[in-house]
């Protein structure tokens, strides 16, 4: 019970941190774009392309090494990398090029961290059938709840201080809590079932 709680507060970290940015990330673009609408939409939306791309040849790919070497890592990859890109991106001076490696990387690693590890973490937990129906369900009911409370923490903080870098900043800080949460609540789970039943 302690791990599947765990799991389902690092799903909720790790939706509040891929959500926190929507509307900043928008902003910052757009103010590097010189308020050019059509080149902000070119830019977000080629960037969306690649961050597809990239999942489609990471998350089968590391997937599998999660079946192989277990998932804690895996869990932990997006989290660490977002606290160290993001709080850059806020204390840089953000660029283009910057913004778009931070966005793909951002996405793609926390998909990884997110549905699909986290998924094959919430199976290691689980008995087939029931249990694993129910646990599923408690752990995409985390993953809604992060995609409220990401983008209100994110509105708020864009509302009250005008610079999107700050959400950057929040975002990095979010993720760095998830990281220390990981590292002390979250054990590994790959053969947890079978240890169980032993």
């Amino acid at each position: 019970a302690s791990t599947l709680g765990a799991l389902n507060r690092h799903t909720f970290l790790n939706v509040s941190v891929v959500t926190l940015c929507i509307q900043a990330e928008i902003q910052l673009v757009t103010e590097l774009c010189g308020g050019d609408a059509a080149r902000t939409a070119l830019f977000l939306s080629t960037t969306s392309g690649f961050v597809g791309l990239t999942e489609f040849l990471l998350n089968p790919t590391l997937g599998r090494l999660s079946d192989r070497f277990g998932r804690r890592f895996f869990l932990l990859i997006g989290c660490t990398y977002c606290a160290v890109g993001n709080t850059l991106v806020g204390l840089l001076q953000p660029s283009l090029p910057l913004v778009a490696v931070n966005r793909v990387l951002s996405w793609a690693l926390l998909t990884v961290s997110g549905s699909v590890v986290g998924s094959a973490a919430i199976s290691d937990c689980s008995d087939p059938g029931v249990d694993l129906s129910v646990n599923l369900g408690s752990y995409f009911s985390s993953f809604g709840l992060g995609v409220i409370v990401g983008p209100a923490i994110g509105g708020w903080i864009l509302a009250r201080t005008g610079n999107p870098r700050m959400a950057y900043l929040a975002r990095g800080a979010t993720a760095l809590v998830e990281v220390i949460h990981d590292l002390i609540f979250l054990p590994e789970t790959l053969g947890l079932r079978e240890k169980l039943r032993g």
